[in-house]
């Protein structure tokens, strides 16, 4: 029997990350919330730097690619702060050493947290045990697994929040930003491509890239 809350919550978590063949909710996203200046002049933009702020560079890797498939799809030059830009933070002037040698004419940038979740016991597993070897925001997305056998089990949906923030890159103002929204999300990867093609969409409905 796993006899603390933590190694109980480590085997909710396994639950999602494996897989398991078990009956989850249907994640849903949904834009929240979205604020455009009233002038946007430069827009739409169709050469970005995407930057994914994140406490990790791993976790920013995986934002930036997400939302780079997506706006690639839609015609859309990104350019991801992690996989170009020789520095390893995203400081302003990094950011705008990468805007500079890029020509770029926006800069996107991508961050979120965990909102919630919900968890739910079964009856018997034979399954492994996840612990975490790193933690905050999304950080789901690493851990150690040992095997072992449990008479019930429990799975757990994740609510996260993305928010995307898009700047000029002329003028270095605001000009829009999406507050999106993942509940039952059962996947680190399904959770940011459900919501990077909200917030493409939504820049794309709102006349921010082509």
């Amino acid at each position: 029997m796993v006899k603390s809350a933590a190694a109980r919550v480590g085997l909710a978590l396994s639950a999602v990350l494996l897989a398991a063949c078990t009956t989850q909710p249907v994640a849903k996203t949904s834009v929240d919330r979205v604020l455009k200046a009233p002038d946007v002049p430069n827009a739409p933009y169709s050469n970005i730097v995407l930057v994914g702020v994140a406490p990790s560079r791993d976790l920013a890797r995986q934002l930036e690619q997400g939302l780079s498939e997506v706006l690639g799809e839609k015609r859309v030059e990104v350019h991801s702060f992690v996989k170009e830009s020789s520095a390893r933070e995203a400081t302003p002037e990094a950011v705008q050493a990468l805007v500079t040698a890029t020509g770029a004419d926006g800069v996107l940038m991508i961050t979120g947290r965990l909102t919630g979740g919900d968890i739910d016991e079964h009856e018997e597993l034979v399954d492994v045990e996840a612990r975490s070897i790193g933690g905050s925001l999304v950080n789901f997305f690493r851990y150690d697994y040992k095997e072992f056998t449990e008479p019930t089990y429990t799975d757990v949906t994740l609510d996260v929040v993305l928010v995307s923030l898009l700047f000029d890159a002329v003028t270095n103002d605001r000009v829009h930003s999406v507050e999106a929204h993942t509940s039952h999300g059962e996947s680190s990867y399904q959770i940011i491509m459900a919501q990077s093609e909200a917030i493409a969409g939504r820049l794309e409905k709102d006349g921010m890239i082509r």
